[in-house]
């Protein structure tokens, strides 16, 4: 063995020493004991609803999977048929009635006229805008 190697195992056992608990007397160890038996009868009886936990999720899952199956809860919406042209046209209409405040016929152009805008707002125009 070198040196290093008695050195190494000097420290461990000094760490070793440093680290252990000083022993208990008679009253301490019963006091320990007492103390660690009330500890573990508290876990088993904060646990004991866990079980039922998993059970009551797992029927939970069940019940919304077989609503979910039958089409009873979040099935798909009900059917409803294309647009007529001028529904659509009333629709887009009311878009931009909202848009605009209720200032607008349809078009933006008539609604805002570019003289109006700010500098910015014309770049942004020109290019999402542009006919």
């Amino acid at each position: 063995m070198s040196e290093g190697d008695r050195g190494d195992a000097r420290w461990i056992a000094q760490v070793a020493r440093s680290w252990s608990p000083a022993p208990l007397d008679e009253a301490g160890r019963t006091r320990f004991d007492a103390r660690l038996r009330e500890r573990l009868a508290e876990s088993r009886e904060r646990g004991a609803w866990r079980p039922r936990a998993v059970w009551a999720g797992v029927a939970m899952a069940g019940a919304l999977a077989a609503l979910v199956g039958l089409g009873i809860f979040g099935g798909r919406p009900p059917f409803r048929p294309p647009a007529t042209p001028a529904e659509d046209a009333a629709r887009v209409a009311w878009e931009w009635d909202l848009l605009l405040g209720g200032e607008g016929s349809g078009e933006l152009g008539e609604a805002l006229p570019d003289d109006d805008l700010p500098e910015e707002w014309k770049a942004i125009a020109s290019v999402f805008l542009a006919p």
